[in-house]
C-alpha cells in the first residue's frame, strides 16, 4: 500500500514538472492551485 501511494506521489509530482516545463514563459501560471 505504501508502495502504490509513494509511486502515485512520484506520477503526480512528475506530472506537475512536465506541465511546468511545456508551460510557455509569457504566460501566467495557470496549474497553480
Amino acid at each position: 500500500m505504501l508502495r502504490l501511494r509513494l509511486g502515485f506521489g512520484l506520477l503526480w509530482l512528475g506530472f506537475f514538472g512536465y506541465a511546468t516545463l511545456l508551460a510557455p514563459p509569457d504566460q501566467p501560471d495557470t496549474l497553480d492551485l
